[in-house]
């Protein structure tokens, strides 16, 4: 099955789907910041990219991405990866697909 990712979703305490358990997994995989997770500190967003200018933040978060999603979330499998930002406001967020392999 096919997913896109809401950032803005609630947790689910209950997901009644192993594909609702896994797309809310890439969310919060997404969500955090590396060094935040105590027992895994490379998962996560490199907060490096903090204050990077926009495009060079696009395409190092494209890839850092893409490695977490696969590491941390193996029965996730990216399907798209596109960003929705705001120059002015300096926010770049991202918009995930990914197939649940079940």
């Amino acid at each position: 099955m096919i997913g896109t990712i809401d950032m803005k979703a609630e947790i689910d305490w209950a997901p009644t789907t192993e594909v609702e358990e896994v797309l809310q997994n890439v969310r919060m995989i997404v969500g955090v910041w590396q060094s935040e997770v105590p027992l895994d500190r490379e998962m996560g967003i490199d907060p490096s990219l903090i204050d990077a200018p926009i495009g060079a933040a696009r395409a190092r978060l494209m890839t850092s991405l893409a490695e977490t999603i696969k590491r941390c979330e193996p029965r996730a499998r990216l399907q798209s990866l596109d960003f929705r930002s705001d120059p002015v406001e300096g926010i770049v967020q991202p918009i995930i697909t990914v197939q649940v392999e079940e």
